[in-house]
């Protein structure tokens, strides 16, 4: 087997990967939300190539409930902005850790915005 990628998209896990004598061009059309087409190399019933396609939908199937972050089993697609520009699977407690440290780092970029304007002024003032 030559294992091409393994990736995170659309918050999912993706294998892509080929056997001797049955590579393939296309592995996937992948869509936003939860359709996708997929492509395995084929084999005869019970046979290395048909086992390992299993196994990898398999996985693949189980990555859309597992936490990227904690590995907990409750997770789910999490894509709203703008506090999640790339789709990621989070628990409700880990979306909800990304969510407060999104508005920290707002909330502080408004601060050094305000500090910048404020300098600005005082230098306006002083000319």
């Amino acid at each position: 087997m030559k294992l091409d990628q393994v990736k995170s998209k659309f918050g999912k896990l993706r294998w892509y990967y080929d056997l001797p004598g049955k590579e393939l061009g296309i592995h996937a059309f992948d869509f936003l939300g939860s359709r996708s087409i997929r492509m395995f190399p084929e084999g005869e019933k019970d046979s290395l190539e048909s086992m390992i396609a299993e196994c990898v939908k398999k996985y693949e199937a189980k990555s859309r409930t597992i936490c990227e972050h904690c590995g907990t089993d409750n997770a789910e697609l999490c894509n709203e902005p703008p506090v999640f520009r790339w789709i990621s699977t989070l628990c409700p407690s880990c979306k909800e850790e990304r969510i407060v440290l999104y508005n920290k780092k707002v909330e502080e970029h408004e601060r050094y915005k305000e500090k910048i304007l404020n300098l600005k002024k005082k230098a306006d003032s002083s000319d």
